[in-house]
């Protein structure tokens, strides 16, 4: 019997994603700032958001946990003072995230603002 439909991105595409964003070449943007990685990926996560956040936007909290993992893991390799400091770099970036002229650097950090702004009001 069907009881109901939820729209909002399922399970084996959210794995789909999460492995698109491992598969970008992080190893060639070791060189390049973070906003030019920025560029590079926010296309995608543009589209990922268009398409799947209208209905339920928390459902890609573990996308965007998958986009810091590899952001934390890209600060390690591109600082040697942060080489093997897992949790200070995840420091840096939580600062980097909350930093007012950076909060919209990528796509996915504006909407988990958003979405906390939501659970606020």
């Amino acid at each position: 019997m069907f009881t109901g439909f939820l729209p909002a991105v399922g399970d084996k595409k959210k794995v789909v994603i999460k492995q698109k964003i491992k598969s970008f070449n992080w190893q060639a943007m070791l060189p390049k700032g973070l906003n030019i990685v920025a560029k590079m990926i926010n296309p995608y996560l543009h589209g990922i958001i268009n398409y799947y956040s209208k209905f339920y936007p928390s459902e890609l909290r573990g996308i965007w946990q998958t986009l810091d993992t590899r952001l934390v893991v890209w600060l390690m390799k591109k600082s040697k003072k942060l080489k093997g400091k897992k949790m200070k770099t995840y420091q840096l970036l939580s600062e980097i995230k909350s930093h007012l002229a950076r909060r919209r650097l990528f796509a996915l950090w504006s909407l988990e603002l958003m979405i906390k702004a939501q659970k606020e009001t």
